[in-house]
C-alpha cells in the first residue's frame, strides 16, 4: 500500500511539473539570452516594455513583437547579475547603437536611436552623419516593401506614423512628404487618436485672438429689487408703509436676483497657426485669460492642442518674415 502511495506521489509530481512548464515560446526566448547574455544589457536599458511610461515608444507595434520583448525584459529581470542592472541604467542610446553598429545591425541600431528624448536630438542628427548606413536603414524602413512587410507582420498603422515621427527630425521636408505618402499607400490615413502622441514641429506663421469674455449684467439684480419692492407695497397698506422697510425687501431682492447674473469672466479664444516641417499648415486652439503668446517665426513643438517653443535646431528652414 505504501508502494502504491509512493508511485501516486511521484505521478502528481511529474502532471505537476509538466503543468507548470513555460510555453515553448519562453523556453525559446530563455535559450537564446542564456546563449547571448550581452543581450540583457540592451533589453534593460530600453527599460520595461510594459510600463506606462514606455508606452508611446511602442504604440502600434505587433502584439508578437511586443510579447516578446515583454518576456526578454521578464527573463532578463529576473536572470542578469546586478553589474549588467547597474551598467543598463547608464547605458546611453547612443552606446546601445554603437554595439549594434558593429554587428552590422543597422536597423536594429536605427530603432534604438528612434527612442532619442525630444532635448537629444542634435546628437543623433551628428551621429547619423557619422553613421550614413544607420541613416540608410532609417529611410529603408520607410520604402514601400518594408511597410508591407510590416503590416504582414500584424503592425497597426498607428507604428510606421510613430515611426516617422520619430525620423522627422533628421530628414528633408521632400523626404518626409515622401514617406508620409508611403505610409498613407500601404496603411491609409493616420489614426485621429495619434494627434496627441505625435510631437511635430514647425513655426508660428500667425497668431488670432478672440474675445470670448463675459461681461456681469445687472438685470437679475434689478429685477429682483423691483420685484421685492412691488411684493412689499401689494402687502402694506398707505397707514402700514414703512420707508426703511421698503429698501429692505428691494435689497433682499436684489440679492435674489443677482443669483441669475452672469459673472463678468475674462477669456481669450487663442488661435496659432503653424507651418510644420513637412510644409503642412495646422491650426491649435486653446483658451487663456490674457493676450500673451509664442511671437510669429519661433520655432514650436506641437503634440495634441499643447504647444511649446523649442529648439531651432528641431525646424529645419529658417525663420521667415511673417
Amino acid at each position: 500500500m505504501s508502494h502504491y502511495w509512493i508511485v501516486l506521489h511521484h505521478i502528481l509530481v511529474v502532471l505537476f511539473i509538466l503543468g507548470c512548464a513555460s510555453s515553448s515560446e519562453t523556453v525559446m526566448v530563455n535559450k537564446e539570452l542564456e546563449e547571448d547574455r550581452d543581450k540583457c544589457l540592451f533589453i534593460l536599458a530600453e527599460g520595461p516594455p510594459h510600463s506606462s511610461s514606455n508606452y508611446e515608444k511602442y504604440v502600434g507595434l505587433s502584439p508578437s513583437v511586443f510579447q516578446k520583448m515583454r518576456s526578454d525584459w521578464d527573463y532578463c529581470e529576473a536572470k542578469a547579475s546586478e553589474e549588467t542592472k547597474s551598467k543598463a541604467r547608464s547605458f546611453s542610446i547612443w552606446e546601445q547603437a554603437n554595439a549594434q553598429v558593429s554587428k552590422r545591425n543597422y536597423s536594429e541600431a536605427w530603432r534604438i536611436l528612434s527612442l532619442t528624448p525630444s532635448g537629444d536630438t542634435k546628437i543623433t542628427e551628428d551621429y547619423l552623419k557619422s553613421n550614413p548606413k544607420v541613416k540608410q536603414a532609417m529611410k529603408d524602413s520607410f520604402s514601400t516593401d518594408s511597410l508591407h512587410n510590416k503590416k504582414m507582420q500584424a503592425y497597426s498603422s498607428k507604428y510606421p506614423y510613430r515611426q516617422l515621427d520619430f525620423a522627422t527630425p533628421y530628414l528633408t521636408e521632400k523626404e518626409t512628404k515622401i514617406y508620409k505618402k508611403n505610409i498613407m499607400d500601404v496603411f491609409g490615413p493616420m489614426p485621429d487618436s495619434m494627434s496627441s502622441i505625435i510631437t511635430r514641429y514647425g513655426r508660428i506663421s500667425s497668431v488670432q485672438f478672440v474675445n470670448r469674455s463675459s461681461v456681469n449684467t445687472n438685470a437679475g439684480a434689478n429685477f429682483g429689487a423691483v420685484a421685492g419692492q412691488a411684493m412689499y407695497l401689494d402687502n402694506t397698506s398707505f397707514k402700514n408703509y414703512s420707508a426703511v422697510n421698503q429698501i429692505g425687501a428691494g435689497l433682499l431682492g436684489a440679492l435674489v436676483g443677482s443669483s441669475i447674473d452672469n459673472q463678468t469672466k475674462t477669456q481669450y479664444q487663442r488661435t496659432y497657426w503653424v507651418i510644420l516641417n513637412d510644409g503642412e499648415t495646422i491650426s491649435v486652439v486653446d483658451y487663456v485669460s490674457d493676450q500673451t503668446h509664442i511671437p510669429q517665426g519661433i520655432c514650436v513643438e506641437v503634440k495634441g492642442s499643447s504647444i511649446l517653443a523649442t529648439n531651432e535646431l528641431n525646424c529645419k528652414s529658417k525663420a521667415k518674415k511673417y
